[in-house]
């Protein structure tokens, strides 16, 4: 969320919402299950899906087993993880006016 807060400007983000902020979701579930384990399989299923389709020399490599797996997967989790921090503040600035108030009133 770091990387989030400081592309995006803002000084308050959904983990430091204040208890009962966001009710339905808690912002530690949040985390856990909508922006770390998404964000690591679908880099691990694009790394093993489809940049295989894209380079041959990848293919090559994936077949080997190399450590260049390995630091596909490092290397594109970051974005995708920056990515879906992005996502995650958008849908909870529609779908929860508090939050996008309180938001509001930080900034």
């Amino acid at each position: 969320m770091f990387l989030v807060k400081t592309i995006r400007n803002e000084h308050y983000h959904y983990l430091s919402a204040p208890e009962g902020m966001l009710p339905t979701y808690h912002p530690d579930k949040i985390m856990k299950f909508g922006h770390a384990l998404p964000s690591l399989v679908f880099t691990i299923v694009f790394v093993i899906k489809f940049l295989p389709l894209v380079s041959d020399v990848y293919a090559k490599e994936l077949e080997r087993n190399g450590i260049l797996i390995s630091e596909t997967i490092l290397l594109m989790l970051v974005p995708v993880l920056i990515l879906n921090g992005f996502l995650i503040e958008w849908i909870l600035n529609i779908t929860n006016a508090e939050y996008k108030c309180y938001k509001k009133a930080q900034f």
